[in-house]
């Protein structure tokens, strides 16, 4: 079996600047990186076709170990910018042997099992389109040992990029990319009556998310395959889970990306690197000289407020601003050995029942609307919310997360609710899980704790595991 990947970059595409569908260009570079990486780990030999552009991108600059690169595509086209599927066609069409076709944002901790490696067809599952009704392959992974099939599969599809590309609108440019692979593909195995294997053996809607994001169950081996496709590119948490992976496993890769951008590169500068900083980290040498966190402020506004919670922002952000300030004491070789190390704490805390402790890098803010949730939604499709057409002008009692980071902003900035805020308060000092429970279930005026003992346990092991990953909560040693 042949395993191949594709890149094209256009020539009015910037791979440091456009996002390529990622919540970032950072991101996206990351996630092609660690593609290429647990691929090349699990699968031994890996094939990539691109053009010029993308060859320099992920073999002259980010160095990835890719056996043989076929600069295939210099001479591609697109009449669309949205028809991103014609380089994946014009990949599958120069395959003569069997092959597996694996997109860029597939991660892989196990190899493929043998019924994978040896199907006629491959696919990674059946997805239920809804704004048609119809069924097609999410093509996370497509491929075979029937070349015959796939030759007839490629021949069917030019003939409709000859026909139809002319007729497109850029809206239609979209869909087109569905139904030429996804749908196509899928309806000719269903008329040739051949059987297909499916990696995940359910069918899935098209829009809902399946749970191919459970970076933290990597090294208890419950999740081995991840597929960040659609909606987790653009979920900045899924892409920092992804991230907080390559920082873990291949440091000098990750190292090597945030060198790639400037704003970043100030964050990471003097650090040091690595086992250093993981040793400093495990010390608790918190204090420390962070000179890249000197003057930042935080200056975003919602625009639209009345005097009242006008009044209220203005406290939110000055709590901001102090916690800051303070960071500005954070050693950054602290920050970033808990980073790398923080891959591994649902394991230890979950898995291993270490005990553990509130990180003391990060703050609780409570305030009267959710300004956390409004930032977040500012930060990640760049728009000013007015108050009222979020529903955020609701008063009410709500909890803000801030964590310390090596980022231009300095922080991350969560929303989390009055529960998580307790489990918060009841870590101050290290805890075990049976402890920590014991504890909830004493707390006043709870409803919560009113639900029987094992859902109520469930609840609670929801929580930590959500606050473990925001890095909120981290185990003690």
């Amino acid at each position: 079996m042949k395993y191949i990947q594709t890149l094209f970059i256009r020539d009015d595409q910037n791979p440091f600047v456009d996002t390529f569908g990622w919540v970032s260009p950072c991101y996206h570079l990351m996630g092609l990186t660690l593609s290429c990486l647990t691929l090349k780990k699990q699968l031994g030999y890996l094939y990539l076709y691109c053009n010029r552009r993308a060859r320099e991108l992920l073999i002259d600059v980010l160095e990835l170990p890719y056996d043989e690169v076929h600069e295939s595509m210099n001479d591609l086209r697109l009449h669309y910018p949205q028809l991103r599927v014609l380089s994946k066609i014009h990949t599958y069409a120069q395959q003569k042997e069997p092959f597996l076709h694996i997109e860029g944002d597939v991660f892989l901790f196990e190899r493929f099992p043998e019924r994978i490696t040896s199907g006629s067809v491959v696919a990674q599952n059946i997805e239920r389109l809804s704004d048609c009704n119809l069924h097609a392959f999410n093509t996370g992974i497509l491929g075979g040992c029937s070349v015959d099939f796939f030759q007839r599969y490629f021949a069917e599809a030019f003939k409709y990029m000859k026909v139809d590309i002319a007729c497109l609108t850029a809206t239609d440019a979209r869909r087109f990319n569905i139904f030429l692979e996804n749908i196509l593909c899928y309806n000719m195995s269903k008329e040739e009556n051949i059987t297909v294997e499916y990696l995940l053996p359910q069918t899935y809607n098209d829009n809902s998310f399946l749970g191919l994001d459970k970076f933290h169950e990597i090294l208890s081996g419950k999740s081995r395959y991840f597929h960040l496709s659609g909606k987790y590119k653009a979920d900045e948490f899924t892409c920092r889970q992804m991230a907080k992976v390559l920082h873990t496993l291949y440091p000098q890769y990750f190292y090597r990306i945030i060198a790639l951008f400037p704003e970043l590169a100030k964050e990471y500068d003097g650090i040091q690197y690595h086992s250093e900083s993981e040793r400093i980290y495990l010390s608790n040498s918190i204090k420390g000289n962070n000179d890249s966190a000197q003057g930042k402020i935080f200056t975003w506004k919602p625009k639209n407020l009345n005097q009242i919670s006008s009044k209220d922002y203005d406290e939110f952000a000055k709590k901001i601003n102090i916690f800051l300030q303070k960071s500005n004491s954070f050693s950054k070789s602290y920050l970033n050995g808990r980073d790398a190390l923080s891959f591994y704490w649902y394991h230890r805390i979950m898995e291993e029942d270490q005990i553990f402790e509130t990180s003391p890098v990060i703050e609780v803010i409570k305030s009267a609307y959710d300004w956390a949730r409004l930032f977040r939604e500012y930060k990640s499709f760049g728009m000013d919310y007015n108050t009222t057409d979020c529903g955020i002008s609701v008063r009410g009692n709500y909890y803000s997360l801030i964590i310390s980071e090596l980022n231009p902003d300095g922080f991350s900035l969560f929303d989390i609710d009055e529960f998580e805020a307790v489990i918060l308060t009841a870590c101050q000092s290290p805890v075990d899980k049976e402890t920590l429970i014991d504890y909830l279930n004493k707390v006043e005026d709870s409803e919560i704790k009113e639900q029987p003992r094992t859902e109520f346990k469930t609840l609670i092991f929801e929580r930590l595991k959500h606050l473990i990953l925001m890095k909120a909560i981290q185990p003690v040693g």
